[in-house]
């Protein structure tokens, strides 16, 4: 009797390829976040504490493309806290402002609709499988939750959790190991070009790049425009 071939793997980014966000919105405001930090008898006005979280959100961002080392959202909060009151390093706070910050900063993103049923329908195809950047996984699984599609991803490794980001070839090859997959059975989905296309093709996996605007030069059969586009090309390989 032939052996029944496994079934390929896909893996899928998350921010800008299952859901759209907005990385940093100059125009909008958060006042629970202000609110906190007054509660504390930080009294900072919005655009002091948006100018210096940015400002240290680049320091960790450098930093952090150097030796693709992941770090929390709650080490960025607390260099900020830092150069605002000019103390110490404050944890607690940092830990609490990290969640009300991030639950305005979510109210940014927006869900695609028709996603949740696409995922349906490849399950049954395929196995599912997420590699994600991200400074604070409780966020991710909060949207995908409320989105109700964490259950189609049994393998899920966030780069916080797992040390190092993308496009270290470590958090591709570590995904890989937990889903029992090999490179050659293993199939990659985002929408950015160093930390998706070039981590997933560097780790030896195939390769689907959310480019609608042809901003990169890769091959035609590599491109999608959509994720809802994912289908018919996988139809068309």
């Amino acid at each position: 009797m032939n052996k029944k071939s496994p079934k390929q793997t896909i893996f899928f980014d998350f921010f800008g390829t299952l859901v759209h966000y907005i990385n940093y919105n100059d125009d909008r405001s958060y006042p629970r976040s202000i609110a906190f930090l007054r509660s504390q008898g930080i009294m900072v006005e919005q655009r002091q504490f948006l100018d210096l979280l940015v400002e240290t959100f680049i320091e960790h961002e450098q930093a952090a493309a150097v030796d693709h080392c992941e770090y929390a959202w709650s080490d960025c909060a607390a260099a900020t806290l830092q150069k605002i009151t000019g103390q110490g390093a404050q944890w607690h706070l940092a830990d609490a402002l990290t969640e009300v910050y991030l639950s305005e900063w979510c109210e940014d993103v927006s869900y695609i609709d028709g996603v949740r049923e696409m995922l349906t329908r490849l399950q049954d195809q395929y196995d599912l499988a997420m590699i994600t950047n991200t400074h604070y996984t409780p966020m991710v699984e909060g949207l995908m939750m409320d989105m109700n599609i964490r259950h189609f991803f049994p393998t899920f490794v966030s780069s916080i959790d797992f040390g190092y980001r993308k496009p270290s070839n470590r958090i591709f090859e570590h995904a890989m190991r937990q889903a029992g997959t090999t490179p050659e059975n293993s199939l990659y989905v985002g929408d950015t070009y160093e930390a998706d296309y070039v981590g997933a093709t560097g780790a030896g996996m195939g390769i689907f790049l959310i480019d609608p605007d042809r901003n990169h030069d890769i091959g035609d059969t590599e491109r999608i425009d959509t994720i809802l586009g994912l289908e018919s090309a996988l139809s068309d390989r």
